[in-house]
């Protein structure tokens, strides 16, 4: 499969800044080169509500931060199964789904 990637290219991370998880591209001197994205974190008066959405803001920071390799994986794992009907039609339909939602 010939895709043209268009998003930053590279490795990418992500850290916590105090106040909000920042992602990136990769840099080995401060974690992160630019911002990607950057999931704040809303204080709430309840520091349990807090904990709460910084937990779930550090899991959508690490969903972000591996995309790149995820796809990289699935247009794998598409060719691969492809050519050799490992996998059914539907399941090969909703990773070129997936793909092209990635890249179009």
């Amino acid at each position: 499969m010939d895709i043209e990637f268009k998003h930053a290219e590279g490795e990418w991370a992500y850290k916590y800044n105090g106040a909000s998880f920042l992602v990136g591209q990769k840099s080995e001197l401060n974690g992160i080169v630019g911002t990607i994205c950057d999931l704040k974190i809303t204080p709430y008066h309840n520091l349990e509500l807090t904990a709460i959405r910084k937990k779930s803001q550090e899991a959508n920071a690490k969903l972000i931060a591996s995309s790149p390799d995820l796809l990289k994986a699935l247009i794998s794992a598409y060719d691969c199964s492809g050519e050799r009907n490992y996998l059914s039609k539907g399941v090969l339909d909703e990773m070129l789904e997936a793909i092209n939602k990635a890249t179009k």
